[in-house]
Order: C-alpha cells, then sequence, then structure tokens
C-alpha cells in the first residue's frame, strides 16, 4: 500500500472515530448530565482520534508538494510528536481542575490503564527516533495505528463505564 492511499485511510478512520465520538456524546448527553470525568474521558477520545486524521491531513498536504518524501516524514514525526505535548497538556491542565475526590477515583481507575501510558511513550520515542535518524513513512504509520487503537480501548471503556 503506497504512503497516500495509507494516509488517506488513516484519515477516514480517523474522521470517523471522531464522528462516532460526537454522536455518542450528543445521544447519550440527552439522558444524563455528563460529570466531569467523563467529559475529561470524551476529550481524550476526540483527541486519541483527531491526531491521527490531523497527521495524516497534514502528510497529504505535504505529499501534493515538492519536498521530498524522507523529508515529509521528518515533518510528520516532529509535528505528531508536538501535537502529543500539546494533548498531554491540555489533559494535565483539566485533569488538575478537577475536584478532588472526582480526580482521586480516575486516578485510581487509570492506573488500572498502564497499557495506554506505556504506548504512548513508546509512539513518542519512536518518532523521535524516526525523525532524527529514520525519515521513514512505516513508524508515523504504526504511531496513527497505535492512537487509533487508542481511541477503541476508550470508546470501549466509555461504554462499559470502566475507564
Amino acid at each position: 500500500m503506497e504512503p497516500e492511499e495509507s494516509l488517506v485511510l488513516i484519515a477516514e478512520v480517523g474522521a470517523a472515530f471522531v464522528a462516532a465520538a460526537g454522536i455518542m456524546t450528543a445521544i447519550g448527553g440527552r439522558n444524563r448530565e455528563y460529570t466531569p470525568s467523563d467529559r475529561l474521558r470524551i476529550r481524550s477520545l476526540i483527541g486519541a482520534a483527531a491526531l491521527p486524521l490531523a497527521v495524516a491531513l497534514l502528510g497529504l498536504s505535504l505529499l501534493s508538494t515538492q519536498i521530498q518524501p524522507a523529508r515529509i516524514w521528518t515533518i510528520l514525526s516532529f509535528a505528531y510528536v508536538a501535537l502529543i505535548a500539546f494533548m498531554a497538556m491540555s489533559f494535565v491542565r483539566d485533569f488538575s481542575r478537577l475536584p478532588e475526590q472526582t480526580a482521586r477515583v480516575l486516578r485510581a481507575k487509570q492506573q488500572r490503564n498502564g497499557v495506554m501510558w506505556i504506548s504512548t511513550t513508546c509512539v513518542v520515542l519512536l518518532l523521535l527516533y524516526n525523525g532524527l535518524m529514520l525519515s521513514a513513512f512505516w513508524p508515523i504509520l504504526v504511531c496513527c495505528s497505535t492512537s487509533l487503537l487508542m481511541a477503541v480501548w476508550l470508546i470501549l471503556n466509555l461504554v462499559l463505564d470502566d475507564y
């Protein structure tokens, strides 16, 4: 599969997950008021789905220019790391605004989801290695796929109400 086709597929799947999160929010919001922790979980879901979507769209835009592919993968790697850092800072800011008891409960539940934190760390390390040394497409594909799998995990946890 060519990089262009892969990026289009990633963008489509990311858009579908963002739309699904929007539908879940709209339908679920009719029956009840969302708690601060639910809002944080929904924002995490949208972020996990929107991140590969943004990277794929940026990659498709860059592929339409005269920039060499190796340079494009380097740019995308560093852009991906910057977007992850922005998302992490936003998450920490929102988490610090939660009431103390809600934050304590959510923190206890998140310890069970250590795989997500480990995989995010691996994604960042792989992207930095790709940006500094490899300049290849496959690490970007792996990282986008990992983010989309995290979105699936967040959807399941949100639906099952076991974050």
